[in-house]
């Protein structure tokens, strides 16, 4: 004789059933809420970090533009710059070989007055 002891509930033991029934369906809701606020969430996660993704990725573009128009201006730039550099070493070296030539130029007009100052002391102390 077999007796099936599962079915032998004790007395109020189907409020009890009823109770988990309808906490197993409210866990069920809000599990489903949780997964669907989740689901919410990571789209607008998603779709922000996309914006981002896509405003940083225009701004690199924008970047290299204009990395690439002023590059041209700058390489003229330099070169002007050692243009110029040049120009004026040799304007220096003019400037300077000049005032070699102006300085040979007095020390000779200073010999040639120091000649002439000799004579004239000279002549000066010739008896008249």
């Amino acid at each position: 004789m077999s007796t099936d002891d599962t079915r032998k509930l004790p007395e109020g033991f189907d409020i009890i059933i009823a109770r988990l029934d309808s906490f197993e369906k409210r866990m069920d809701s809000f599990e489903q809420n949780v997964a669907t606020r989740l689901d919410s969430f990571e789209q607008a996660v998603t779709a922000r970090m996309d914006s981002f993704e896509q405003r940083l990725t225009a701004l690199e573009e924008k970047a290299d533009r204009q990395v690439i128009e002023t590059r041209p201006i700058w390489e003229r730039a330099l070169a002007e710059i050692a243009e110029t550099r040049a120009e004026m070493g040799k304007g220096f070296r003019n400037v300077e070989r000049r005032l070699e030539i102006v300085s040979s130029d007095i020390n000779q007009m200073r010999a040639s007055l120091r000649d002439l100052e000799d004579r004239l002391d000279k002549l000066d102390h010739q008896p008249s």
